[in-house]
């Protein structure tokens, strides 16, 4: 039996599956800017939850936009269920410094 064209078929399907997986995540696009210095003690179990904050204003936690209504409540209830998870803060490069440090700040009275 010759197994050539069985290995150059599944060697496409992996390139394939290889290119295509990670364009599946769908989040908000948040352009960020470049990191000097990475949290080195940063290994927990768990993943962290992620808020981020697109160029116009809009923020999202964990690919869910929300408004300003339910943001303080969702963070609530975020920190409540979990106290020990940490928070990564996204913004975009282009975002307000002013909008961002408010959004910190919440984040810093709620627990995180």
């Amino acid at each position: 039996m010759n197994v050539t064209p069985l290995v150059d078929v599944v060697l496409v399907l992996l390139i394939i599956f290889m290119v295509v997986v990670p364009m599946m995540e769908k989040s908000a696009a948040v352009e960020l800017p470049s990191i000097f210095n990475a949290d080195a003690e940063a290994k927990s179990k768990t993943d962290p939850f992620t808020l981020s904050m697109t160029a116009d204003g809009a923020m999202y936690f964990e690919n869910d936009r929300l408004d300003e209504s339910t943001f303080l409540a969702r963070l609530r209830d975020a920190n409540r269920r979990e106290p020990n998870r940490r928070l990564i803060l996204r913004a975009d490069r282009t975002a307000s410094y002013g909008s961002v440090r408010k959004l910190f700040k919440a984040c810093q009275e709620v627990g995180f």
